[in-house]
């Protein structure tokens, strides 16, 4: 936990990012049907003090909780300015809480109304107070289903595909957020997309649940930690060191250039997890597949979850898209052939330059990732003397991900428009 110092102001930025969702899901404030949002909070209130005078411990049980979940949410997130994801779906139990008070009070108010004497004023006011209490969802639902309504939103469900059928048969592949894991366990479940591919989070490893999952699922998996099992999987004191691993022949085509002999073993510097001289739990459980698969299986890591995750293994990811390969021998020396296939056939990119279309913003950040692949093949040909392949590839690049739509950060477009013009001058001399 961080909870100091705060990451922005505590009542201008913390509190009022709370009130605004809040709002968003209470209070309907657009138009002349204003006052229908506002009747809801009133309606919560006014539910709040019938359950403390009718049930005063309910009352104090359900306030606790409600100040924990809102007030304790913010004070435990602390949420710094402009983060990139809302915050909304930790907010929820405080407004679940609230929605408790709103039922009570309405059903209060109803109970009341049909308790007075029949008449038509009687009449007519219940049939106003049910027409409010009908407008309050239906408020919600008519001025904000464009913003919830996700019937069109497919670029994540593509690229997810997309993933996995890059892939050799019966591939593992390390994942290291919710964009590259959950969707393709979706298409895998659901649509029964490359169900043979072993996804393994990086970050969940660290847990005991997930790894008993895994070898309940997958009994044969290629790890073998003896007698003591995953259970004695424990961080470790570490300091750098090279850890080298025996090389079966690969069961599967590694699409290496004939000048490429496939070794009999590798050596991996491997650093500590953590500055503090540890190896995580999740390290040691990659370190220890990669010794007992011998490169039976292939191995692949998405390219989201690399930067800081996986330094060990970086040298030898050959880049081929979305998701690196690993190999026994230096990725810089294997080649672009894999890479070309994907970018040039094999990914859709369906729907990115469809305006209609909303990207969500990871999903958008995992496409951005393809400017740095696209920029090493096109480099790669132009170093080869194929000025005009290159040029080509970036054209294609411009035509398939386009910028207005991804956002890729001002340093990242101008270093690809300083690459084509770089290409483009030395096809001019």
């Amino acid at each position: 936990m961080n909870l100091w110092p705060r990451k922005d102001d505590f009542f201008s930025g913390q509190v009022m990012d709370y009130v605004n969702d809040f709002a968003d899901t209470f209070m309907y404030r657009a138009g002349q049907l204003s006052f229908i949002g506002e009747g809801a909070v009133l309606l919560g209130l006014f539910g709040l003090i019938v359950l403390w005078k009718k049930r005063r411990k309910v009352a104090v049980l359900l306030m606790t909780l409600f100040l924990l979940s809102s007030a304790g949410a913010i004070i435990y997130f602390n949420v710094p300015p402009n983060f990139f994801r809302s915050m909304d779906r930790h907010y929820l139990p405080s407004f679940v809480i609230f929605a408790i008070f709103l039922g009570v009070g309405s059903h209060t108010l109803l109970v009341w109304l049909g308790s007075l004497r029949r008449s038509l004023i009687t009449t007519v006011a219940v049939s106003i107070v049910i027409a409010i209490l009908l407008g309050l969802p239906l408020s919600q639902l008519f001025a904000r289903f464009d913003q919830v309504n996700a019937s069109n939103r497919n670029v994540c469900h593509h690229f997810a595909v997309d993933i996995l059928e890059q892939l050799e048969p019966n591939a593992i592949l390390l994942t290291g957020g919710d964009t590259d894991t959950y969707p393709l366990w979706y298409v895998q479940q659901v649509e029964d997309v490359r169900a043979d591919v072993t996804i393994l989070n990086i970050h969940l490893l660290h847990t005991s649940w997930y790894l008993d999952n895994l070898l309940q699922r997958e009994p044969n998996f290629p790890v073998d930690f003896g007698e003591d099992g995953i259970e004695s999987l424990r961080p470790i004191a570490w300091s750098d060191s090279t850890i080298y691993f025996p090389v079966d022949q690969p069961a599967f085509d590694p699409m290496l250039p004939a000048d490429i002999s496939w070794p009999d073993e590798v050596g991996l510097e491997v650093p500590p997890t953590i500055e503090a001289g540890y190896l995580l739990i999740s390290d040691q459980f990659i370190l220890n597949m990669i010794k007992t698969n011998r490169w039976q299986r292939p191995v692949y890591a998405a390219a989201s979850a690399l930067g800081s995750n996986l330094r060990y293994l970086q040298d030898h990811l050959r880049n081929e898209g979305f998701a690196h390969l690993l190999l026994p021998v230096e990725s810089s020396e294997t080649g672009n052939g894999p890479l070309a296939k994907n970018l040039l056939e094999k990914y859709s990119y369906e729907s990115l330059s469809d305006s209609a279309v909303e990207i969500e913003l990871p999903t958008g950040w995992a496409y951005c990732n393809l400017y740095g692949s696209f920029a090493q093949l096109a480099m790669s040909q132009f170093e080869d003397g194929d000025t005009t392949a290159a040029l080509a590839t970036l054209a294609i690049m411009n035509e398939k991900l386009p910028m207005d739509r991804l956002q890729p950060s001002e340093q990242l477009a101008a270093n690809m428009e300083h690459l084509e013009s770089s290409i483009r001058g030395e096809e001019t001399e």
